[in-house]
């Protein structure tokens, strides 16, 4: 499936209300990707989806 990166993470996190400042977007992409190279787009819209 798609994934989603940490650069462009870092861009969209910051602009979405209640998701993470640019300083925190680092950390948080840190624990939703573990040790896979990014985030699956399902999980990210899923994660979205709760905040919004």
């Amino acid at each position: 499936g798609k994934l989603v990166g940490e650069e462009a993470f870092i861009r969209i996190a910051p602009g979405v209300p209640g998701v993470a400042d640019r300083s925190t977007a680092h950390h948080l992409y840190k624990n939703l990707a573990g040790d896979s190279q990014g985030i699956s787009l399902n999980l990210w819209t899923s994660f979205l989806s709760e905040l919004l």
